[in-house]
C-alpha cells in the first residue's frame, strides 16, 4: 500500500474520473503482512484499504493475492477476512476468488510454493479444500483448485534449505521471529536447518538475490 499522503493525493484524482478500478496487493493480513512486506503496518494498510473501499460508486477495489511457499496456507485466513470484514466493494464480486484474486510467485525459485515438503503440501491441501468445502459453497474454486494442483505437481523441495536459510537472514537483519509468526512452518524449518549444516544451500543466482534483498533493509 502507498504512504498516507500518496494516498490521499489519489484520491483527489478518483474524484475527477468516470471509473477506477484499485487492485491491492496484499500477501496475508495482520503479522503475516508486516513480515512479507517489511517495514509495512496492518493497521495503517488496512485503514488505506478502507479509504479506497468506501469511495463512491465511480471506484472499484478488490485484492491482488500473491501465493508463495510462506503465505499459501494463509489463502483461507485471508478470504476470511476478505469476506467479512463490511468491505462495500465485496458484494460487487460473487465470487470471492475473484474479489481475492491469487496469483504465483515463480522468481526467485526457493519462494515458489513447489519447495515445500510433500508433507507439508499435503496439509496445505487438506486445509484449503476444507475450506472451500465449508466456506465456497456454490462459489467458484477453480482457481484455488489450479494452485493446489500447480504445487502437487512437481517436487521442487531441494530448495527448501535456500528459503529457510533466506528466511533466518531476514530475521537476523529486521530482528524479527519466522517462527513465532509462522508457527505452522517451523517444524519443517527446523528439520531443514540441519541439512544447511551438511551442505551450501544458496546458489549463485540465489546468492545474489538475497544480497540485494537485504541491501535495502
Amino acid at each position: 500500500m502507498q504512504p498516507v499522503s500518496h494516498v490521499r493525493r489519489t484520491l483527489l484524482v478518483v474524484l475527477g474520473a468516470p471509473l477506477v478500478h484499485f487492485f491491492i496487493s496484499l500477501d496475508g493480513i495482520g503479522e503475516v503482512a508486516n513480515y512479507v512486506r517489511y517495514p509495512s503496518d496492518w493497521g495503517e494498510i488496512e485503514d488505506n484499504i478502507r479509504r479506497f473501499d468506501n469511495l463512491g460508486e465511480n471506484s472499484i477495489t478488490n485484492f491482488h493475492f500473491t501465493t508463495h511457499a510462506l503465505n499459501i496456507y494463509r489463502i483461507p485466513q485471508v478470504f476470511h477476512w476478505a469476506d467479512g470484514s463490511g468491505l462495500r466493494n465485496r458484494k460487487r464480486f460473487r465470487h470471492i476468488q475473484e474479489y481475492v484474486c491469487a496469483s504465483l510467485v515463480h522468481d526467485p525459485a526457493y519462494q515458489n510454493i513447489r519447495v515445500l515438503p510433500g508433507d507439508y503440501e499435503r496439509v496445505i491441501t487438506d486445509k484449503i479444500e476444507q475450506y472451500m468445502a465449508k466456506r465456497m459453497s456454490g462459489q467458484h474454486t477453480d482457481k484455488l483448485t489450479a494452485i493446489l494442483d500447480f504445487m502437487n505437481s512437481e517436487d521442487h523441495s531441494k530448495r527448501m534449505p535456500s528459503l529457510v536459510e533466506y528466511t533466518k537472514m531476514l530475521d537476523k537483519n529486521r530482528g524479527t521471529d519466522f517462527p513465532r509468526i509462522f508457527p505452522e512452518l517451523a517444524p519443517y524449518w527446523a528439520r531443514y536447518e540441519a541439512v544447511q549444516d551438511e551442505q551450501p544451500s544458496i546458489n549463485g543466482a540465489d546468492r545474489k538475490y538475497k544480497s540485494n534483498i537485504l541491501s535495502g533493509l
